[in-house]
This record gives structure tokens, C-alpha cells and sequence, in this order.
């Protein structure tokens, strides 16, 4: 019973001097660092490879052929519908517009990163 009192009465002492201590308050102090320096190249320009495109038709199919043929060719057709051409020409104007926003981006980015030349 004598530990139990004494136990209480430490406690209680301890608790009442954490209390009066002082809490000192925190300074924080903050200092501006600078933004490392963004060296993005620049894209190399797409180098594409020509296509030679041949409309053939029922009328001109022998003729097509036989062009490709002299032109030793593989004589082989790929082709789309009308549909599926204009889904290709959609795809290509993504892929501009994609490639637009890339470039808007980089330039946002080197314009944050890279100091202004005066």
C-alpha cells in the first residue's frame, strides 16, 4: 500500500514540474535555394521516309500492276477503306497535336528553369 502512495505522489510531483518549464518557440527560418539548371536539348527534327501512294481501282489495276512489276516491286496491295483512311488522317492529326503539347511543355519547362537571356 506504501509503494502505491509513494508511486502517486512521484507522479504527481513530475507532472506538476513539467509544467513549469517554459516553452521556448520555434524559430524556422527559411532561405530560398536556387533551381537547378534544366539542360533539355532540343528533338531532333523527324527524318521520315517517303511513301509513294497508288490509287488503284477495278479500271486500273492491270496498269498499277504491271507498273509495279517494271519497277520490279513486290506486287502486293495494302489497303483501306474509305473509312479506315480517314481514321489514319485522325491519327495523324493526333499525333501533331500531341507532339504540339509536348513542345508547350518543354517550353514551359525551359522558361521556369533556364534564366532569361538579356
Amino acid at each position: 500500500m506504501n509503494v502505491k502512495i509513494l508511486l502517486s505522489i512521484s507522479i504527481a510531483l513530475y507532472l506538476s514540474a513539467c509544467g513549469t518549464n517554459q516553452v521556448k518557440p520555434v524559430q524556422i527560418d527559411t532561405v530560398p535555394i536556387q533551381k537547378a539548371e534544366l539542360k533539355l536539348p532540343d528533338p531532333e527534327p523527324l527524318k521520315l521516309r517517303p511513301v509513294t501512294w497508288f490509287i488503284i481501282t477495278p479500271e486500273n489495276a492491270s496498269t498499277v500492276f504491271a507498273e509495279l512489276q517494271k519497277k520490279k516491286y513486290s506486287s502486293v496491295l495494302f489497303g483501306l477503306t474509305d473509312d479506315g483512311y480517314e481514321n489514319l488522317s485522325l491519327n495523324i492529326a493526333e499525333i501533331r497535336a500531341y507532339i504540339s503539347e509536348q513542345k508547350e511543355i518543354l517550353n514551359s519547362y525551359r522558361s521556369y528553369y533556364e534564366p532569361k537571356v538579356k
